[in-house]
């Protein structure tokens, strides 16, 4: 019987891959077996990408609601779930509460160059949207410094 890590593995290999309903039918597994806070959080964020990959944009959204709210859950864990969910309230629309997830995802992964890169990236296409270039400029180029330095 496979673990809940081991379950968060492949969940994270099928999103990754592309077929969404394979990786949320891992991910509920791995939930299944009721996971420890830190590995409990990977696996909704993984099931909230799967589900926002498939249009279901309101439970994407909750199950990162659900996934920000555990106490010990590391500050990588807790910035990928803001930075999952800032994308997912974009989707929906909901710019300034996007905003707001993509500045906390920011300051809390700021020693992992990649994510700090992507999410820079994608905060400055949400400034572009709102009209804010000086912004979106702002953020492109610190994107592709933290990018550089991600190799």
């Amino acid at each position: 019987m496979l673990d809940p890590p081991e379950l968060h593995a492949r969940a994270r290999a099928a999103t990754n891959a592309g077929p969404h309903v394979e990786a949320a039918r891992w991910a509920r597994r791995g939930l299944e077996r009721v996971p420890e806070p830190p590995t409990r959080a990977r696996l909704l964020g993984t099931l909230s990408y799967a589900e926002a990959q498939l249009g279901h944009l309101e439970p994407a959204e909750a199950l990162c609601d659900e996934a920000l709210a555990h106490d010990g859950i590391d500050p990588e864990v807790r910035g990928t779930g803001h930075a999952q969910r800032a994308v997912v309230r974009l989707r929906r629309g909901r710019r300034a509460a996007a905003l707001a997830d993509f500045n906390a995802a920011i300051r809390v992964l700021s020693a992992d160059h990649q994510a700090l890169g992507r999410n820079l990236l994608n905060r400055g296409n949400l400034h572009l949207e709102t009209g804010q270039a000086a912004k979106a400029l702002a953020d492109f180029e610190q994107a592709v410094v933290e990018s550089d330095a991600a190799g």
